[in-house]
């Protein structure tokens, strides 16, 4: 998978200098794709990948789990789950991932309302893990090369966790 690799970046903010542009908490277990050995982590609370591509696929195989195994449907669900109470102002989180749903195609959506599965509206889940990815990382550093190329990537990523004969499983059980 191509994708830079921001981990030299200092300036940058810490999702995106650990290509984990959605801050996934580290766990030593989770052996996703990608991932940085152990001896060159730097990080001790949050997942590093090797580019921030591989980052977004695991973004959004845990967002599957928590839509087909969980039953986490609507965007309130997951977002109070990706980011509790205990760690972060959800309502705040909700709040600006909702706004920038509705100003990237989505006005009428509410944030109680069942998300369609993936393979129905692949683009509200992209724009979904952009508006997330915002709020926890703001938006791909300007000066990178691959600012504009953003949507792109999480579409990649979002088409590799799609095809995982997991996810499909799960999503059959689901019809």
């Amino acid at each position: 998978m191509k994708g830079i690799d921001f981990r030299t970046h200092r300036e940058f903010k810490r999702g995106w200098r650990n290509n984990n542009p959605m801050n996934i908490r580290y766990v030593a277990e989770n052996k996703w794709k990608g991932k940085v050995k152990a001896v060159q982590r730097k990080d001790s609370a949050f997942e590093e990948f090797t580019n921030c591509i591989w980052g977004w696929r695991a973004a959004f195989y845990l967002l599957m789990k928590y839509y087909f195994k969980n039953k986490l449907k609507t965007p309130r669900m997951i977002i109070s789950r990706w980011a509790p109470a205990s760690e972060n102002n959800t309502e705040a989180y909700v709040k600006n991932v909702m706004a920038f749903l509705h100003k990237n195609g989505y006005r009428y959506l509410e944030e109680n309302a069942m998300l369609p599965i993936p393979e129905r509206n692949l683009h509200l889940w992209q724009q979904l893990m952009k508006a997330m990815t915002v709020q926890e990382s703001g938006w791909m550093p300007a000066d990178s090369p691959e600012h504009e190329l953003m949507g792109f990537y999480i579409e990649d990523a979002i088409n590799e966790v799609l095809t995982l004969k997991e996810i499909k499983k799960l999503n059959d059980e689901n019809k």
